[in-house]
């Protein structure tokens, strides 16, 4: 075997894993989004459509408050199970859900209290007003269904079920599309049945979410929750938190100043290009999904190496797809507007192919910004999401200062701005830390440890116990902590491949890393066979794993991304 180095296979694995059920779930949502416009644009007429796009900044402000109580918490949870402290992720997990359903109840108020006011606001024209007031009316009861789902989704995966999460996602939007169907043609209810079927359907997710939380087995239960983690809750939630919010103002922003230049037939147009970003946003918001856990437990874990594996995944993955997407409607943008029941015209077929080529750009900019969440620059993160969501604003004014029809232009115009002062700011950091890596900002691989993988064949354990053998001489440690060491090592990699891979299997890789610390010596051993627990066969364990405990001063496993987790120390 040539030089121990790190091998993709696991992380990919795991970043697989959460990727595939992720990626269902959201596009379970958009295109559930994208037929419920066809369903009401064809079933009530496109005023009705253009009237949901106009109630959409009410949902938006759902997602910042679900972002900012939920992927903050589920950031800073995939962070202690990456260092293995599973009391504060469950105590996260539960102060996000109380603070969920909290906030779910103060907008059931709002209804209440302001909802003709907030549809005013959402609607410039007196004609759609109603509709949307009736829209959003609706949207504002169901509230707490809207805030725990997803919620609870962002849990569930981080829990090692990201198919339930899934699966209550793809479940909710079915039968939201069936309900449309029911409540619009068949009981004739009009966008008040398009609100309610959306509303159901979260109900009927949210019952299916909260099945799986009924079992002990389950790695995140409720417990008292540590109210002290309420800042770093917020603060970590804060910059997609600021970019689903903001996003309320960009769409408010841009359905005036698109009513202004170009009257109705532009925000049919604009609802249009929205109903098509759904695809974009399916892989843009599964891949940024996808990566915080994986890069929350990595970087927790301070596995650095594993960290560039998988945000270098998530942008390879990303250009691919968005790749192929933006060919199909830089091709057919007329057959998409017609989807909606809009004639399709050269004004449409234009403002189509201007607006997705702003994707890419965007994608780069959002998973920037996702890295650096994780990564807790948080300042940064925040201020990107602030800058891609506003930068349209004021280069669409300016520039329908000129030209109405030319308005499209503004969103990519925005988005090479935003990349731009990124890639300024990463390159200030970078000059004042040379060793972070660019434009992403990750950390190189601590000091005093050794991080390699080798496969899954015992061929390869005499190379790698002279690795472990060469880094352990380097700090002149007792012969006996060595000894316990690579005994330890190789002991669980015998127990990997006869009882996780149950045989040797050359393609498929063991994790292994090392690291020296002022009072012991750290092995972490990863793996992606069947779940076996080191720990919980103590009793019944063979010589290899009663030596193993012996020799070693504790011994912990836990299983996560569908992979086995062994942490063994040896104290000096």
């Amino acid at each position: 075997m040539e030089k121990a180095q790190r091998h993709p296979y696991l992380v990919n694995q795991a970043f697989r894993e959460y990727l595939i059920s992720t990626v269902l779930a959201t596009a379970a949502v958009s295109i559930g989004v994208m037929v419920d416009g066809v369903i009401v644009g064809n079933l009530i007429g496109v005023d009705a459509m253009a009237a949901v796009n106009l109630a959409a900044p009410v949902l938006q402000f759902f997602n910042a408050i679900t972002f900012l109580l939920n992927a903050g918490g589920a950031t800073l949870a995939a962070h202690a199970l990456g260092r293995r402290d599973l009391h504060d992720a469950r105590s996260l997990f539960s102060l996000s859900m109380i603070l969920s359903i909290v906030c779910g109840g103060g907008l059931m108020l709002a209804r209440l209290i302001s909802s003709d006011t907030i549809a005013g606001i959402l609607c410039p024209s007196p004609t759609l007003r109603p509709l949307v007031l009736t829209y959003t009316r609706i949207a504002l009861l169901s509230a707490p269904l809207y805030l725990l789902l997803p919620g609870l989704c962002f849990y569930l995966r981080l829990a090692g079920a990201p198919k339930k999460a899934s699966w209550a996602l793809v479940i909710a939007n079915i039968a939201n599309l069936l309900l449309d169907l029911l409540f619009i043609k068949g009981f004739g209810w009009g966008i008040a049945g398009a609100a309610l079927a959306t509303s159901c359907g979260f109900g009927i997710g949210l019952g299916l979410a909260l099945f799986h939380f009924l079992s002990l087995n389950t790695t995140l239960l409720p417990t008292r929750p540590e109210w002290r983690r309420l800042p770093d809750l917020l603060f970590t939630g804060l910059p997609v938190a600021a970019a689903s919010a903001l996003l309320m103002v960009r769409l408010l922003g841009m359905n005036h100043l698109v009513v202004h230049a170009l009257g109705s037939h532009g925000m049919q147009i604009m609802a249009v290009c929205f109903n098509l970003l759904m695809p974009a946003s399916m892989v843009i918001g599964g891949i940024s999904q996808t990566l915080q856990p994986v890069s929350g437990m990595l970087y927790g874990a301070e596995d650095f190496s594993g960290l560039r594996i998988a945000v270098a995944t998530a942008f390879k993955v990303m250009f691919r797809w968005l790749l192929v997407m933006l060919l199909f409607f830089l091709l057919l943008p007329g057959k998409s507007a017609a989807l909606f029941g809009v004639v399709p015209s050269p004004e449409v077929e234009s403002a189509i192919r201007i607006f997705w080529l702003h994707l890419p750009l965007s994608g780069v900019n959002y998973l920037l910004m996702v890295v650096y969440q994780v990564t807790l620059r948080r300042k940064a993160a925040v201020a990107i999401a602030w800058l891609d969501a506003l930068m349209v604003l004021p280069v669409m004014f300016l520039i329908s200062l000129f030209s109405a029809t030319g308005i499209w232009l503004a969103f990519v115009i925005s988005e090479i701005v935003v990349l731009l002062l990124i890639l300024c700011f990463a390159w200030q950091v970078r000059r004042k830390a040379p060793g972070l890596s660019y434009p992403t900002l990750l950390p190189q691989d601590v000091s005093d440890s050794l991080n390699f993988s080798i496969r899954g064949v015992k061929a390869d354990f005499p190379a790698m116990m002279t690795e472990i053998q060469l880094f352990l001489g380097t700090y002149e440690l007792p012969q006996k902590i060595c000894i316990a060491v690579q005994l330890c090592c190789e002991e669980l990699l015998i127990n990997i491949l006869e009882h996780a891979y149950r045989k040797d299997d050359p393609h498929r890789f063991v994790d292994i890393d090392l690291r020296k610390m002022p009072d012991k010596v750290v092995l972490s051993i990863r793996d992606d066979g069947q779940p076996f627990d080191p720990v919980a066969c103590a009793a019944s364990a063979g010589l290899g794993l009663r030596l193993v405990r012996e020799f070693s001063s504790s011994v912990q496993y836990t299983r996560l991304a569908g992979q086995n987790f062994v942490t063994v120390s040896c104290n000096l």
